[in-house]
């Protein structure tokens, strides 16, 4: 794990270089152990909020920024031992901004310099640079509820 100047980390960040071992397709990846399957690069300037997993081979560009909740990782098809030697893990550009509850993964993802994605985005693809990437807005709605009756001291609700 390579990690550059003035990088901060909040609580429960986990960066890693270690990955599931592919060695024999009989047996289930938890039971073959990890190896290193770096290297993970963090350049300068980089902020991590809370709980922010970046998984081996993901390299991250200077000057990012990552929220709380945010996973960087591999997209692990079925039989993952197919992909030995191939990388499996995104590549963020410098200033890119990723907001809480992302997650992006697979080794051909590199999203583009000056991007910004948006917060609960779901995203196995790339992006060039300076792009917005975000889940469209749920409508809000509001209705007013026939059956509670407003009274001064409290609020009755007919469930």
């Amino acid at each position: 794990v390579s990690i550059g100047d003035h990088c901060m980390f909040a609580n429960g960040c986990f960066v890693t270089d270690a990955n599931h071992r592919f060695d024999d397709p009989d047996k289930p990846v938890p039971w073959q152990g990890f190896t290193s399957k770096g290297p993970t690069r963090l350049g300068d300037n980089v902020w991590c909020g809370a709980n922010v997993v970046v998984t081996s081979g993901v390299t991250i560009g200077d000057r990012c920024v990552i929220y709380q909740g945010v996973t960087l990782g591999a997209l692990a098809p079925r039989k993952g031992q197919v992909l030995r030697g191939v990388k499996r893990h995104p590549t963020l550009e410098d200033d890119v901004t990723i907001y809480a509850g992302a997650t992006i993964l697979g080794g051909d993802t590199v999203i583009g310099r000056g991007s910004v994605i948006g917060g609960n985005v779901w995203l196995t693809h790339s992006t060039p640079p300076c792009s917005k990437v975000q889940i469209e807005s749920p409508r809000l709605q509001v209705e007013r509820d026939g059956a509670c009756q407003e009274r001064s001291d409290q609020l009755i609700w007919d469930i």
